[in-house]
């Protein structure tokens, strides 16, 4: 007798329909009668197909593993398409839930996304980060919040000094990164009041995943949000394009 006929028999000497079975083995109908006519194309491939044979041979009183190996052994080999542990297959519910980290990965591609997609940029995004650099700088790291609620650094630069002197603050949490004088020196998320003060010689180039909630100040003079709500936008800000900068409709 075969193995598939001798589960079947097992089966059948306990008054267990395939029905009854699949609800005790969480194994579809379906693929326990496959699993009866040996028919091995209609079976989940490894480690699958293992799990539910071993879980057949538990319900039905007969030794699992080797249940497994006899019933396997009737089969030319075959390639194997899983490195997944056989334990990993049983047809029990999932022991884990993936949704809070699924979640959490979709938080995360949105928010790069933004910071590096989006029309209406006046320069091109520069490269991504290097992993592990998220929230850090790679020159200046940003001190701990202040007694004030600010995060950042003074600027060094003063108004009237030539150079620039910017500070960014946010009207709601919003992603930022900043270059100054070719070196970044901020990417991270700004939260609702933070602030940002950054200074160069030559330039200063910000990228807002919300232009509307960044206002920025320029040597001292305010000139509003960086853009619109919602507006992905990069600027580039030197000593020249500074006494100008937000005055124009659209900067």
């Amino acid at each position: 007798m075969d193995t598939g006929a001798q589960l079947r028999s097992a089966r059948e000497a306990l008054g267990l329909s395939l029905a009854s079975l699949a609800q005790k083995t969480r194994v579809q109908p379906r693929i326990i009668s496959a699993i009866e006519d040996n028919d091995l194309p209609s079976i989940p491939p490894k480690p699958f197909g293992r799990g539910f044979v071993r879980a057949y041979a538990r319900e039905v009183g007969l030794d699992p593993e080797q249940t497994v190996r006899d019933y396997f052994a009737q089969f030319p080999p075959t390639p194997e398409v899983s490195h997944v542990s056989d334990a990993a297959a049983e047809p029990w519910p999932a022991r884990t839930s993936w949704f809070g980290a699924a979640a959490l990965i979709a938080i995360a591609l949105v928010s790069l996304a933004v910071l590096r997609g989006g029309a209406g940029d006046d320069v091109a995004s520069e490269p991504p980060a290097p992993v592990g650099t998220v929230g850090t700088t790679t020159e200046r790291a940003p001190e701990a919040p202040n007694a004030n609620g600010t995060i950042g650094r003074s600027a060094d630069a003063a108004p009237g000094r030539k150079g620039l002197a910017i500070v960014l603050n946010a009207d709601r949490a919003c992603w930022v990164t900043a270059t100054a004088d070719g070196s970044r020196v901020l990417y991270q998320l700004l939260p609702p009041g933070g602030q940002y003060s950054i200074d160069a010689t030559r330039e200063i180039t910000i990228r807002s995943g919300d232009a509307g909630a960044l206002r920025v100040t320029v040597n001292g003079r305010q000139t509003g949000p960086l853009g619109t709500d919602g507006q992905v936008r990069t600027v580039r800000i030197t000593p020249e394009t500074a006494p100008a900068f937000g005055v124009r409709t659209g900067q």
